[in-house]
């Protein structure tokens, strides 16, 4: 299927496709969305028939456990004990 033109249309169950390409070009470029993806979508930058940029907002949560070795020492612990 070809779509002319740089836009949006609404696929099935949600999906998104964002396109871009020209009567002239064989190609394009596209890009389908998850229904979720779809809401943290902040912009839409398309460059050429080949390039586009798609830059969405999104929180990423990170966290750092500290692991216990088989003996149950953590390697804060062992660090200390052997005076590091």
């Amino acid at each position: 299927m070809k779509w002319i033109g740089q836009s949006a249309r609404q696929l099935g169950d949600g999906y998104e496709v964002l396109y871009s390409s020209s009567k002239s070009k064989r190609n394009g470029a596209g890009v389908v969305l998850d229904p979720q993806w779809k809401e943290a979508v902040v912009d839409v930058a398309r460059r050429n028939d080949q390039l586009m940029v798609v830059k969405a907002a999104i929180n990423i949560i990170s966290s750092i456990v500290e692991r216990k070795n088989v003996c149950g020492v953590t390697r804060g612990q062992k660090r200390k004990e052997q005076g590091m």
